[in-house]
Parts: structure tokens; sequence; C-alpha cells
């Protein structure tokens, strides 16, 4: 009895998870969809690979691009993401400028369990950092 019963619910399963998870053959046209898709990511990510290389071409025309590049753990992508940011930095008299204009200046709120780090207000969201004491 309890092998039959065994026996019937493996067949009961094997038909749910054919009618759960049924799969596709080539043929069908959800795979020619899938397919055509994947050839668009694949074409949008080469043409974001090509414009990357522009920009970065671009900014190795500018001489604070190596100035940034020479810092620890920024590489080609980061440095002309930051000029691009940035923009012209001789707008900027002093260091003490730039630093609100990236958001880096920090106002600390110090509660009795945790200290609240409040970002510039420059960013399009508020961003907050939280340390538990």
């Amino acid at each position: 009895m309890i092998a039959r019963r065994c026996g019937y619910m493996k067949f009961k399963m094997i038909d749910f998870a054919i009618e759960t998870y049924p799969g596709c053959d080539y043929d069908d046209i959800e795979f020619k969809i899938l397919q055509d898709l994947l050839e668009k990511v694949e074409m949008t990510r080469k043409d974001a690979d090509e414009t990357l290389q522009k920009i970065i071409q671009i900014a190795e025309t500018i001489n604070e691009y190596y100035l940034i590049l020479s810092i620890d753990e920024i590489g080609p992508n980061l440095a002309s993401r930051i000029l691009a940011e940035i923009g012209d930095i001789k707008r900027f008299k002093i260091r003490e400028a730039l630093i609100p204009y990236l958001g880096l200046d920090p106002n600390i709120n110090q509660e009795n369990w945790m200290v609240i780090v409040y970002l510039s207000q420059r960013r399009e969201t508020r961003d907050y950092d939280v340390y538990c004491i």
C-alpha cells in the first residue's frame, strides 16, 4: 500500500513539474524572442563599452586626468567619470569648495548609542550612514 502510494506521488510530482516548468523547444517562438533579446543586450553592451573607451580617450587629453589616475584604486574608468562629474576643476578656487560640490562634507548628529552622518544636501537623494557605538 505504501509503495503504491509512493509511486502515485512520484508520478504526481513529475506531472506537476512538467506543468509548472515545461521548458520550450528550439523552434518555439519564446526561444526565438529570447535569442533576439539576448542579441540586443549584447549589442547594447558593446555600444556602452565603445562609448566608455571614447570617454576615456577624451579624458586622457585633460591634465587633471593623470592626477586623479595617480590616486590608489582609481582606474581609467573611474577617473574619467570623476572628471565628467566635476567638469572644469579650475572653477573651484579652493579645495574646500570642491568637497561640498561632490557631497563629501559630513554633518554629524550624535545620539547616546549611534552616530548618524548626513551627507551633503547637493545629492538628489539624501544619504545616511549610521554607525553604532
